[in-house]
């Protein structure tokens, strides 16, 4: 077994030359925008699925997911759609969740709404400081050249707390590398809600990576998890939300059928006789270990199969031993 913090060097992938200076143009500020995550975290954006029956630990590993995001730097803004937040409140504090952010009545009108005006507003926050930033360099270009600076752009740089001019301080520290925010959104504990069967979350989780577009191309983008008790349940995640999923925790089920079905969207890789023993595997020692399939682009040294989240599991083809 390859441990998932043996190599923690990150690698990253050298872009293909593009002949059009367009074209490059357009390629490098994407690239500049990308998101930049440790070595043993899913790549972003993405969208997770936790799956298992009750008190089997799938907030819990949801929680742990994003805290590893938060400490290194690649969560900005978390929002939360739960019934149960207040139940679960001290292992939701451990993430920092401005009480703003938290919306506890899934049925509530125009929830996903205001999701998504949330999205808007911060990319036009973030579109706003890059104007200022801009400012802001282009005053000091003239002040060295020995040009006094437009009354309008000094008064940008106002700030009336010290009374002086200076730089506005970014809402986050990503800003200060050119790039956008990045918001997850946790939706815990919404199975049979209204929220679940809104056409409007089966259209953002299809458009999740392209929310908040940016003039210069790209998006702010949004990440989603789901934690939910029936992988399959007309109550639970509509097809379309199942269909566009990056990657899915699976704890213990005794539901062959749910099983055939997580092992025929995401175990396409291995026949059913190996991601049926790569489930055995990663589940059998506690009732809180799950097997964990990234579909996501991967990282290098990575493998897509994982039991918990700190061990790779690879798959030698031709060998009697599968794992």
């Amino acid at each position: 077994m390859q441990t998932l913090f043996s190599n923690p060097q990150i690698c990253y992938k050298r872009w293909k030359k593009i002949k059009t200076k367009v074209a490059k143009k357009r390629m490098e500020q994407m690239r500049d925008i990308s998101i930049d995550t440790p070595p043993h975290t899913p790549n972003l954006h993405g969208c997770f699925i936790f799956t298992g029956r009750r008190n089997i630990g799938k907030s819990t590993q949801a929680v742990a997911l994003l805290r590893m995001y938060k400490e290194a730097g690649c969560l900005s803004r978390l929002l939360v759609v739960s019934p149960s937040f207040n139940s679960n409140l001290k292992l939701m504090k451990t993430l920092d969740v401005n009480p703003e952010d938290v919306f506890d009545n899934p049925d509530e009108p125009g929830l996903i709404r205001r999701i998504l005006n949330i999205i808007e507003m911060e990319k036009e926050d973030f579109l706003r400081w890059q104007h200022l930033k801009q400012n802001y360099d282009r005053i000091l270009k003239q002040i060295k050249m020995g040009i006094m600076p437009k009354d309008e752009l000094l008064m940008e740089m106002y700030d009336y707390s010290s009374n002086e001019f200076r730089m506005p301080k970014p809402k986050y520290e990503c800003y200060k590398k050119g790039k956008p925010p990045t918001i997850f959104l946790l939706q815990d504990d919404c199975m049979a809600t209204k929220y679940m069967t809104d056409r409007l979350l089966t259209n953002l989780v299809i458009k999740h990576r392209h929310l908040g577009q940016l003039p210069t191309g790209g998006a702010v983008g949004l990440t989603l998890l789901f934690t939910i008790q029936s992988y399959k349940a007309t109550s639970g995640l509509p097809k379309p939300i199942r269909n566009n999923a990056t990657g899915i925790a699976i704890f213990r089920t005794r539901d062959k059928s749910e099983f055939k079905a997580i092992q025929e969207s995401f175990g396409s890789e291995v026949d059913e006789e190996v991601f049926a023993e790569l489930y055995e595997y990663a589940t059998k020692d506690s009732l809180h270990d799950f097997l964990f399939i990234d579909i996501n682009k991967l990282k290098p040294g990575q493998s897509m199969f994982r039991k918990n989240w700190d061990e790779y599991l690879f798959v030698e083809p031709n060998s009697s031993s599968k794992i």
